[in-house]
């Protein structure tokens, strides 16, 4: 009743979906190119009939027909630009489209990264790292240890024992092998 004074009240808007906004502009295209068609197809004929009117001397007619082609060209190029705009807009619309979605996921990847990280902490990798290295070198200790064969020493110990014996000078027998046959039998060299 007082629209007049207040204004009309605002009407509810609904936002299209690309898809939506995408067939509206692929329609109004079609429709568009069809106008087109038809101005090329009316400017063809213009030109046809000026051409047949001219052969029969009928100037003034043969002019008024190429002012007819010219018009339908102009408007045949005007529906080429509209087309081009509604082509580069489809396009944009489009193109943000993906930018949303891409936006959308990278969020979620963010948000992933984040719940994540309320899990593990980077204090919480280095003491797993420190441990883990911890326990594959007391597990390189024990194979190696493992894998030795009985009443064998370890080759370095095996040459110290040998050296402290020929330091001491003991007259403990040795077997009878010559002096340069146990070094090389025992790591020994001089």
């Amino acid at each position: 009743m007082f629209n007049w004074l207040w204004g009309k009240p605002a009407a509810a808007t609904t936002t299209a979906t690309p898809a939506d906004v995408n067939e509206l502009m692929t329609n109004s295209i079609q429709a568009l190119t069809a106008k087109r068609m038809k101005a090329l197809k009316q400017a063809h004929d213009a030109q046809k009939e000026a051409q047949r009117l001219n052969s029969e001397g009928k100037k003034q007619e043969a002019l008024q027909k190429l002012r007819q082609k010219k018009e339908y060209d102009q408007q045949a190029a005007n529906f080429d630009a509209q087309i081009l705009k509604l082509e580069q807009t489809n396009m944009a619309v489009e193109n943000t489209a993906v930018a949303v979605d891409v936006t959308k996921t990278m969020q979620q990847g963010s948000d992933a990264i984040k719940q994540n990280l309320k899990v593990v902490t980077v204090d919480d990798v280095d003491k797993t790292m420190d441990d883990l290295e911890d326990a594959m070198s007391d597990s390189k200790d024990v194979l190696s240890a493992v894998s030795r064969p009985f009443g064998v020493q370890d080759p370095e110990e095996e040459a110290a024992l040998w050296q402290q014996l020929e330091d001491w000078g003991t007259e403990t027998q040795l077997p009878n092998l010559p002096q340069r046959e146990r070094q090389k039998n025992h790591g020994l060299s001089n």
